[in-house]
């Protein structure tokens, strides 16, 4: 018996070392998960940056933190003037979102959710448990233009000020605060802007926000800026109904948010937006997704530290055998394989498949001269069979947006619970206009 008892005692010592010894390695390996103490996660644009819905009481937040009114400048209608109103929303400290009655948090909640998701999936940290924690911020405005997004606006001041609340109620406690990513979600109020018009306008809100927020935050590690690619509108677009359509000239934003994420330091983009189901013009049903895509690359660009990779053309080749030729294509791409989703499902284009998959190969006529549908080989290449030298001709994809787009995605095959349901997520090729074949 007193043998039991010792053998016992040994066991519950072990047991009592090895949890010591896990909760030691967590600590250390969330040293490299994250920079601050409290990382402030900032979702700002128009409408599907703002509004409610993207969660509800089944989502998990762990241990997110919130101002005293909540993560939502917008929704409370927050106006620096009013003193009494922004005493009421910051408070005196910061307290835990899952303890506020409203749980229908706008898209930056998401977006939290999806990164500590796979923070625990994938890493095996108990997000719950952790000194580490997110906090949120929506300080824009539904249907409004970049220009009164930028520097020197009510809402950018907005913006600014909520880091400086964020950054002042974390000092309070004792812990060190920073902003690691302010996620973009705008476009559909500058539709009409060109590419170029658009993009000289977004890479000086970028530049101004870095500047900025580090000139509050003091962290010496830039902004990372994420977009999402704004659905493609060019041409008669059936809206509101095909009886009384609406014109549109250009689709700027889409491409410029494309092009940044090429050419602007710590820019990247976040994913397309024409695969899912839309209740309107410009709106997803569910503006869940809208956060979950931008948190599965937040995590893959800031907590990974990977090389997270535009999902666009990256070289080609021309074949030609007979008098048939072929266009290979090779495409950067975040998970491979690439492959055609024709699925139909809610996360993977409703629209079901697409003539040629979304492709279309112009020459300088403006005739297609693709000959039959596109192949994949290698998992990397995108095999287009034409019926005449393609040389010169521009390759498209994906331009009626959410009324056709396109089925090429990846194979990220990620499932992100929120909302008490499962949402299957791949990254599906932003739309472009402009590959030319030389």
């Amino acid at each position: 018996m007193k043998t039991n008892k010792i053998i016992r005692g040994i066991i519950v010592i072990c047991l009592l070392l090895a949890f010591s010894q896990a909760t030691s390695a967590q600590t250390k390996k969330l040293k490299n998960e994250f920079d601050y103490e409290v990382n402030m996660l900032i979702c700002y644009g128009q409408s599907l940056s703002v509004g409610g819905g993207a969660t509800n009481g089944k989502s998990n937040f762990r241990n997110i933190l919130s101002f005293q009114g909540g993560c939502n400048e917008w929704g409370a209608k927050l106006d620096l003037s009013d003193t009494k109103a922004v005493q009421s929303f910051y408070g005196n400290r910061l307290v835990y979102l899952d303890s506020l009655k409203g749980k229908g948090w706008p898209p930056v909640a998401a977006a939290a959710v999806s990164w500590m998701n796979l923070l625990e999936e994938e890493n095996g940290i108990d997000m719950a448990k952790t000194s580490n924690h997110f906090l949120l911020s929506t300080p824009g405005y539904h249907g409004t233009k970049i220009e009164k997004l930028s520097q020197g606006t009510n809402f950018y001041e907005r913006l600014l000020y909520s880091v400086t609340k964020g950054a002042e109620l974390a000092d309070k406690e004792s812990k060190s605060f920073g902003v690691p990513v302010v996620f973009w979600v705008q476009g559909e109020s500058n539709i009409e802007d060109t590419e170029e018009e658009y993009l000289q306008k977004l890479e000086k809100l970028f530049a101004d926000l870095n500047k900025d927020i580090k000139a509050i935050t003091k962290q010496k590690k830039d902004v990372v800026f994420i977009s999402y690619q704004t659905a493609p509108v060019i041409g008669t677009i059936p809206y509101p109904s095909k009886e009384d359509p609406r014109n549109y000239s250009d689709s700027g934003p889409s491409f410029a948010q494309l092009k940044i994420s090429h050419t602007g330091k710590n820019i990247y983009m976040g994913g397309a937006m024409y695969q899912y189901q839309y209740g309107d013009l410009w709106h997803p049903k569910d503006r869940a997704v809208v956060g979950i895509q931008l948190g599965i690359a937040a995590k893959r660009i800031i907590s990974d530290g990977d090389k997270w990779k535009t999902f666009a053309p990256k070289s080609h080749t021309v074949k030609k055998s007979k008098d048939k030729w072929t266009v290979h294509v090779r495409f950067d791409v975040p998970v491979l394989p690439i492959r055609f989703d024709t699925s139909g499902g809610h996360y993977h284009n409703l629209n079901g498949k697409q003539p040629n998959y979304g492709f279309s190969l112009v020459n300088e006529k403006g005739e297609d001269i693709i000959e039959k549908e596109p192949e994949i080989k290698n998992g990397h290449t995108l095999v287009i069979t034409c019926h005449q030298n393609p040389k010169n001709a521009i390759l498209k994809y994906a331009l009626n947006g959410h009324y056709g787009g396109g089925n090429l995605c990846d194979s990220q095959n990620i499932i992100i619970q929120n909302k008490g349901a499962d949402y299957p997520m791949d990254n599906f090729c932003p739309a472009f206009r402009d590959y030319r074949i030389k």
